[in-house]
């Protein structure tokens, strides 16, 4: 068995011990040009780790297609990159177990066949290895890296029901977009981006900031990495923000907020009936309140309070509060209409903008 496509990432993350398991689960299975990868009956959902060879992922009816054009014209199904050495694919989506087509070998194919019991047993005892797994999960073990797929399964790895069932906790989703270089890109339908708890915008660094970067990846010293929290403790402080009680007219503060960003609303203001396209949804509500405990939190306080609300509006809001065309045009942002619904809606002498 090949043991260099083991030390490659992400199985470079598991331990000696844990690398010696897998190879002895797992099996080196060749494929004639041509040939359909396949796995036992019993074993329907491992992943292959392709060794050497390319293949290709044929969508389900893409032959029926095929035989009904005479291989030419109309519209072809959704074009798939093809994948080689050190690359996984798997015959069923890891998220819903459903075949999405059939691996085809390009070329004579060497891959290693790991059983899904064996990487289960990985994911659940090792999170560096199982976060590496997943962050390719969309890409590839759902069956292609199409976009459409890419944000369902980034969607469906948000889910409770979904995460919990293969990610040990605590789990998140970091999503970054760089507002120079995104040609390729796709952006996340306004759904998507509801469940994400923040839109953090990450500016130039300060001058001195700069200095010191300049200064830390030009010069000799080598960076340490040391351990703050355990996962076990960052549990515990989720559960201890849940626990900081909210005040009634803070809730209300939050819930009257997020449902005046909704052109739609009766208490909508003009401004953004004139220039807002989509508000913001329930998720919203329940956001500011969890952001709002946690500051408060932090803050060492024993209660959130409509100061916590109004600091966490902006990057609550900002990805979920879309603007017209007429606003963009005229340069008008949703941070500039939360900061104008936050003017209006002062409740107490609790916010200072």
């Amino acid at each position: 068995m090949s043991g260099s496509a083991l030390d490659s990432p992400p199985f470079d993350l598991l331990t000696p011990a844990e690398r010696a398991r897998l190879r002895d689960s797992a099996e080196e299975v060749d494929y004639a040009p041509g040939a359909t990868l396949s796995a036992p009956p019993a074993e329907p959902a491992g992943v292959w780790l392709l060794l050497g060879g390319r293949v290709r992922l044929e969508r389900q009816g893409a032959a029926a297609f095929r035989a009904r054009s005479g291989g030419q014209g109309g519209d072809r199904p959704e074009p798939m990159s093809d994948y080689g050495p050190g690359e996984l694919v798997a015959l069923r989506s890891a998220l819903t177990g459903h075949a999405d087509g059939a691996w085809i070998a390009l070329e004579a194919v060497r891959a290693l066949r790991i059983p899904a019991a064996g990487l289960r047993e990985l994911l659940a005892a090792n999170a560096a290895f199982a976060a590496a797994v997943f962050a390719e999960l969309a890409r590839r073990l759902s069956g292609g890296p199409g976009p459409g797929r890419t944000r369902r399964d980034l969607a469906s790895l948000m889910m409770s029901q979904v995460r919990d069932a293969y990610l040990r906790k605590p789990f998140f989703v970091i999503a970054t977009q760089n507002p120079v270089d995104f040609h390729g890109t796709y952006p996340l339908p306004e759904a998507q981006l509801d469940r994400f708890l923040f839109n953090i915008i990450v500016d130039y660094p300060a001058k001195e900031e700069e200095s010191t970067i300049i200064r830390q990846v030009t010069g000799p010293q080598s960076a340490t990495v040391d351990k703050v929290l355990d996962a076990a403790q960052v549990l515990e402080m989720q559960e201890l923000v849940r626990r900081v009680p909210v005040a009634e007219h803070v809730i209300d503060f939050a819930r009257d907020l997020a449902r005046a960003t909704r052109p739609a609303q009766p208490e909508a203001p003009d401004f953004v009936r004139e220039m807002v396209a989509w508000g913001a949804g329930p998720r919203a509500g329940i956001s500011l309140i969890t952001a709002a405990k946690t500051r408060a939190a932090i803050h060492g306080r024993t209660h959130a309070t409509t100061v916590d609300v109004a600091a966490v509006a902006y990057p609550v809001l900002r990805h979920r509060v879309l603007t017209t065309f007429n606003a963009e045009a005229a340069g008008v942002t949703s941070d500039q209409i939360v900061k104008r619904l936050l003017e209006k809606m002062r409740p107490t002498e609790e916010i200072r903008l």
